[in-house]
């Protein structure tokens, strides 16, 4: 989102491409539901070939991609000569250890093809943002983005406005997390 926005904030056209788009607009960016059939562990192989059409058709001049469920459609993209950022904002070879439908014995192995796969699309995109400095270690040339908490705009203002909804008149503080705790 920060991305997104900020590119946008600066005159570029943003088309945001999500697994789940409840609107067709948002920020003046535009939203396009990602079609993506598959939800098991293999959703990234298995939603590879849709997903990639849908990127090609976009025929965007950058493709900023986020998580490991796109370094397959990233290392792609890269190989027919698209502009590619991989941004990561954790150590994804880490999670397949505390995953639990990982099965114990492949953990080790998954782990070292998101690593592996990583490390490809590192050195085959024009630029990797990481968020954590161990990342940066062992991908080299990468940009340090830390990962600051937004402190403004639209996203801050709606949640002071959801928080007093919330908000118990006995307590000192309220806090409003948004994302996955593992």
């Amino acid at each position: 989102h920060k991305e997104a926005w900020s590119l946008r904030q600066s005159g570029c056209m943003v088309t945001m491409l999500v697994a789940d788009a409840p609107e067709a607009s948002y920020l003046d960016m535009r939203v396009i539901k990602a079609r993506t059939p598959f939800g098991s562990m293999l959703r990234p192989i298995l939603n590879l070939p849709t997903l990639l059409r849908q990127a090609l058709e976009l025929r965007a001049d950058l493709y900023l991609l986020y998580n490991p469920d796109t370094l397959a459609v990233g290392i792609v993209l890269a190989l027919l000569g698209r502009r590619v950022v991989y941004d990561t904002a954790e150590d994804f070879s880490l999670r397949p250890f505390i995953h639990p439908t990982v099965p114990r014995p492949l953990a080790s192995l998954v782990a070292g093809a998101l690593e592996s796969c990583e490390r490809l699309l590192a050195r085959w995109a024009v630029a990797t943002c990481v968020t954590q400095r161990q990342i940066r270690a062992r991908r080299g040339d990468c940009l340090l983005l830390e990962n600051a908490p937004l402190t403004e705009g639209p996203i801050i203002e709606a949640a002071d406005r959801l928080s007093t909804l919330i908000r118990r008149p006995d307590a000192d503080l309220c806090l409003i997390y948004s994302g996955l705790v593992t």
